[in-house]
């Protein structure tokens, strides 16, 4: 499948910017899980810090979306075809 070019986002970039976020959203839920159950002793769901965990998940995805929309088809950053 052929990359997009400068400022675009085609179909599988946003593929791959939904994997990131499902990723990093098991990544900060797991993470701040296991913490919580290391910290208390007991493990709830109310205990996790959503805000601080959408945040980090908005800047992951906003930060990929930026970097594919700023490259092009060979990966330079700001470079024309």
């Amino acid at each position: 499948m052929k990359e997009n070019g400068l400022f675009s986002i085609g179909t599988k970039s946003w593929i791959k910017t939904f994997i990131i976020f499902i990723s990093s959203t098991i990544i900060s839920i797991g993470g701040d899980a296991i913490l919580q159950a290391i910290q208390s002793g007991e493990y709830t769901i109310a205990a996790i810090h959503w805000k601080e965990i959408g945040g980090a998940i908005l800047v992951a995805v906003i930060t990929y979306l930026q970097k594919q929309f700023f490259t092009n088809s060979e990966g330079q950053y700001l470079k024309k075809e």
